[in-house]
């Protein structure tokens, strides 16, 4: 006997029975158990792909897939219960295959399950079924001489049984169900969440493009490129945003690089190759001095890179000024210690992306910071836009009243300008003025604000 892993069985193993003499191709599979879950007995999910091949051929009409996590709600038991809580799921396990007759259920993990509801001919059927699945999954139940709840997560995804014809098409339709437990594990998109090819597609580039994320760390495959940041009283460039574009060709849009990072959990690997790139262009002579303001993501320790360009910037008489961006809640020893470094290190902070998160807001309260950037998202269309024009001005006003400068980012023509300098920000930011350069002028730019857009 010999077993062979490959990524079709889901990183389960299959045994091959070879027979001494030859008679019988090694590669012939002799035994394939279906395998089932101890306590459902339910089939596994790998065996979805194989049972669908045999029975969508026979099937007219569309097949209901539903993926499920049934939670049992355990609130008023006074201690948890692993196996009154299996016995509650098998029941209603149990309860769903007996409703629908011509359907197949299947185990993925504890509390997970995926529904497969064959020879739905009509929408109304349709309807009907997803309808039903809910009412069952919220009744109480006795169970004992208990009274027991769901809380349950559906996600629905429906295909066509005349599409399923191969092994391909078929393990398709199981990615596609992974993707919507993906969905609801992050619990985002409603209940049920319905399957969605656009968001799906999205999914398959991201993973495609993540595969390309450890050669570009490892090959430092990223340049850094400067926006300057006007001053509306004089028209002087003031300071200028240090950005990030990757040299892979997998990732020409610079936002989805960092989503990505993000998603990956590789954020703090982003910012510290940014300010390893950073300060080797400071050390070469290849950046001149001058005020700059860096992205600092999520729970990125200020490393002594950051802190070195600091400290360079402070000696020669300039700034480094550290954009906190968040995108989550930050650790509060974190906060407190960044606060810190900030203080000694003469690092100038900047609350970024105002108004966008409740993290952000929730950090607006603790720290005290020099400067407040309005994002493209408020600034765009200030000339059409009623709402923002209204946010964007109130904004400002904080800003006036808590003695903290403020940067509009995304200024792209002369009208959006013109309204931001009647509302007296202090700071512009966008292509109006500058697309992000490869480098920094020896001498600071001075634009005419009041020239008129091309």
């Amino acid at each position: 006997v010999r077993y062979a892993c490959h990524p079709f069985w889901f990183n389960s193993y299959r045994g091959y029975i070879s027979h001494i003499t030859g008679a019988v191709p090694g590669h012939a599979s002799l035994y394939n158990p279906s395998p089932k879950e101890y306590q459902t007995g339910l089939e596994t999910y790998q065996n979805l792909i194989e049972n669908l091949i045999d029975n969508a051929p026979h099937t007219k009409g569309k097949i209901l897939f539903m993926t499920m996590f049934l939670g049992v709600n355990l609130s008023g038991f006074s201690m948890y219960d692993v196996d009154f809580e299996a016995k509650c799921q098998r029941m209603l396990v149990d309860i769903l295959k007996n409703t629908f007759q011509n359907s197949a259920m299947y185990f993925v993990t504890k509390g997970e399950y995926i529904l497969v509801l064959y020879g739905i001919k009509t929408e109304e059927a349709l309807h009907g079924a997803m309808e039903e699945v809910k009412e069952i999954t919220s009744r109480i139940y006795p169970v004992g001489d208990e009274s027991v709840s769901f809380e349950t997560k559906l996600g629905v995804f429906c295909e066509y049984a005349g599409v399923i014809r191969t092994v391909g098409q078929s393990r398709e339709v199981l990615n596609k169900l992974m993707f919507c437990m993906m969905k609801l594990k992050q619990g985002k998109d409603g209940n049920p969440y319905e399957f969605s090819s656009y968001a799906y597609r999205q999914h398959l580039d991201r993973l495609l493009r993540t595969r390309y994320l450890p050669a570009i760390f490892r090959e430092e495959q990223i340049r850094l490129v400067f926006q300057p940041i006007v001053s509306l009283e004089n028209g002087k460039t003031v300071m200028y945003e240090v950005l990030v574009r990757s040299t892979h060709e997998v990732y020409p849009n610079p936002d989805m690089l960092i989503k990505d990072c993000m998603s990956q959990g590789l954020d703090k690997e982003l910012d510290m190759l940014i300010y390893k790139k950073f300060r080797c262009m400071l050390e070469s002579g290849e950046l001149p001095m001058a005020n700059f303001t860096v992205n600092i993501l999520g729970n990125t320790p200020m490393n002594d890179d950051l802190l070195w360009i600091a400290d360079l910037l402070h000696d020669n008489g300039y700034c480094l000024y550290l954009e906190m961006v968040e995108h989550m809640k930050i650790a509060d020893d974190l906060l407190e210690d960044r606060i810190l470094q900030a203080k000694k290190h003469h690092i100038r902070l900047v609350a970024d992306d105002y108004g966008q998160n409740a993290a952000n807001l929730d950090t607006l309260y603790k720290v005290n910071f020099d400067v407040l950037k309005i994002p493209m998202e408020f600034t765009t269309r200030l000339d059409r836009n009623r709402k923002n024009r209204s946010f964007v001005s109130n904004i400002i006003h904080y800003c006036k009243e808590c003695n903290v400068y403020s940067i509009a980012e995304g200024v792209e023509n002369e009208a959006e300008l013109q309204i931001l300098k009647e509302m007296r920000v202090d700071y512009v930011q966008g292509y109006y003025f500058s697309r992000p350069m490869s480098t920094v002028p020896a001498e600071p730019v001075v634009y005419d604000i009041g020239r008129q857009g091309s």
